[in-house]
């Protein structure tokens, strides 16, 4: 038996981003949620999916 992630054509990501209020309040202020409240769980959960994404094409992601 195949799984979705084998079968499916765009890629799959483990990283969920919840919701938050501060993600419509950041655009109704026309700025970045991790510029408008870079502590919320939405905007720690944008910068995993970057991580996990930049792991998947092999690309160092936050090292100093």
């Amino acid at each position: 038996m195949t799984t979705i992630r084998e079968e499916c054509p765009v890629p799959i990501f483990d990283t969920v981003i919840r919701r938050t209020d501060k993600v419509p309040e950041s655009s109704w202020a026309r700025m970045a949620v991790q510029a408008w409240s870079p502590f919320c769980s939405a905007a720690r959960d944008y910068r995993a999916w970057v991580a996990e994404l930049a792991a998947k094409e092999g690309i160092q992601y936050g090292q100093a």
